[in-house]
C-alpha cells in the first residue's frame, strides 16, 4: 500500500513540474514574440512521456483487466493464438506482432501506455498551460483507475483527444478514417461517431444555472433507477456496440434488481470534481474566450459526467461507453484550476486542485485496510 501511494503520489507531482516548467518557458517565449511556441518535442514533454511509458510497462497486475491481458498474451505467444475469438482485428494482429517476436509482456504493455499517452500530450500541445494539472489528475483523480484497467478504450479515448481539432474544423471525413481504425482496437468506437455531432448541441455556457439543474437531474435519478424499466432494449443495444456478452446480466435490470452505489467519500469526491468544472464552467469559457476547442471539452465532459451519474445504479457495463469522455473530465478540471491560478484565485485553485487528486490516496487506503492485496496497488513486475 505505501508503495502504491508512494510511486503514484511521486509520478503525479513529477508530471505536474514537468508541465509546469514547459508552460512557464513558453510564457516566457511569448512575452518576447506571441506568436512562438514551444515545440511538442521539448525535453519536459518528452520525458513526460517516457515516464508515464516506462511506469505503465513495469507494472503487474495492476488494473481489473491486467491479468485477462496478460494471460492472452502469454497464450498467443504459447500458442499463435487468442484464448478468446472475440479480439478485434487490429488489436489481434498488433499482439500477434508482439508476441510473435517474444517480445517481453512489459514492452507489450509499455506500447500500448506509449500511445496513450503521447496522444494526449500531443492533443494538448497547444494547451500547455493544462499540463502541470492534467499530468496530476489523471494519476491522482476519480479516473486513474480506468486508465490502468480498460487498456484498449483509453488508448481510443486518447486518440479522441489528439483528433478533437477534426471535430472543431468539421473534417468529417478524416476523423470517419480515425474511427474506422479505432473500431479495430475495440469495436464500441463507433461512438465517436456520435461524439463529432455533439457540437451541434447549442450550449452557450453563459450561465451555469441548467447544467446544474441537468447534473442535479442525474444524480437523483440515477440513486434508483426505476425507469430503467422502460429501456427494454438495451441488450439489443449492447450486441450492437460490441457489448453483447453483457447483455443477459441487463434483465435483471430491467426487471428492477439496481445496484446501490454507496455515498462514501470517492463517491463524494467525484462528485465534487465535475460539480467544480461544471460550476466555473462560463467564468472559464470567459477566460478562455478564443479558445475554439474548449467548448467542445466541455460538452464531452458534461455528458460523460452526467451518463455516469444518470447510470451508476444500472449494470457496470452500462457505463462503458463513458470510458470515452472520462478524459474530457480530467481536461476540464485542468481548465478550471489553470484559470483559477491565472486570477490569482490560489486559495480556490488549490481546492479544486486538491479535491480530485484525493481519490485515488483515498482508495488505495480503503482497499488496504480491506485487502491484502489490491489490482490497485502498484506492483514492479519483478517483485513477484
Amino acid at each position: 500500500m505505501i508503495q502504491s501511494i508512494l510511486v503514484y503520489t511521486l509520478l503525479a507531482f513529477t508530471l505536474s513540474l514537468l508541465g509546469w516548467n514547459v508552460y512557464r518557458r513558453e510564457s516566457r517565449l511569448k512575452l518576447m514574440n506571441p506568436d512562438s511556441e514551444l515545440s511538442f518535442w521539448s525535453w519536459e514533454i518528452v520525458t513526460s512521456i517516457l515516464l508515464v511509458t516506462v511506469m505503465m510497462g513495469i507494472r503487474f497486475n495492476t488494473g481489473s483487466d491486467y491479468a485477462m491481458y496478460l494471460d492472452q498474451y502469454n497464450h498467443v505467444k504459447a500458442t499463435g493464438q487468442f484464448a478468446r475469438a472475440d479480439f478485434e482485428i487490429g488489436f489481434y494482429y498488433i499482439t500477434k506482432l508482439f508476441a510473435g517476436l517474444g517480445i517481453h509482456y512489459t514492452l507489450y504493455f509499455a506500447f500500448w501506455a506509449l500511445v496513450q499517452i503521447f496522444a494526449l500530450y500531443f492533443g494538448l500541445r497547444h494547451h500547455k498551460h493544462l499540463l502541470p494539472w492534467v499530468g496530476m489528475v489523471i494519476i491522482l483523480g476519480p479516473y486513474a483507475f480506468n486508465w490502468l484497467t480498460f487498456m484498449r478504450q483509453w488508448t481510443i479515448a486518447m486518440i479522441l483527444v489528439a483528433i478533437i481539432p477534426l471535430i472543431e474544423q468539421r473534417k468529417f471525413i478524416p476523423y470517419l478514417l480515425i474511427t474506422a481504425l479505432a473500431i479495430t482496437i475495440h469495436r464500441s468506437a463507433w461512438l465517436l461517431l456520435l461524439f463529432y455531432f455533439l457540437p451541434y448541441l447549442k450550449y452557450k455556457g453563459d450561465t451555469n444555472k441548467w447544467s446544474l439543474i441537468i447534473f442535479g437531474a442525474c444524480v437523483v435519478l440515477g440513486i434508483y433507477p426505476i425507469w430503467f424499466k422502460l429501456f427494454r432494449f438495451v441488450p439489443d443495444l449492447l450486441d450492437l456496440i460490441g457489448y453483447h456478452k453483457y447483455g443477459h446480466h441487463l434483465v435483471d435490470v430491467c426487471n428492477g434488481q439496481f445496484r446501490n452505489i454507496g455515498w462514501g467519500p470517492l463517491h463524494l469526491i467525484s462528485l465534487a470534481s465535475s460539480l467544480i468544472f461544471i460550476y466555473f464552467y462560463p467564468q472559464v469559457k470567459k477566460h478562455y474566450s478564443h479558445d475554439r476547442l474548449l467548448p467542445i471539452f466541455f460538452i464531452l465532459a458534461f455528458v460523460g459526467t452526467c451518463y455516469e451519474n444518470l447510470m451508476m445504479n444500472t449494470y457496470h457495463s452500462m457505463l462503458r461507453p463513458a470510458e470515452y469522455i472520462y478524459v474530457f473530465i480530467i481536461i476540464m478540471i485542468a481548465y478550471t484550476v489553470a484559470f483559477l491560478a491565472d486570477r490569482k484565485s490560489y486559495f480556490k485553485a488549490s481546492i479544486c486542485f486538491a479535491i480530485p487528486c484525493l481519490y485515488v490516496i483515498v482508495d488505495i487506503i480503503k482497499e488496504g485496510t480491506k485487502y491484502v492485496d489490491s489490482s490497485l496497488f502498484y506492483h514492479l513486475f519483478f517483485d513477484v
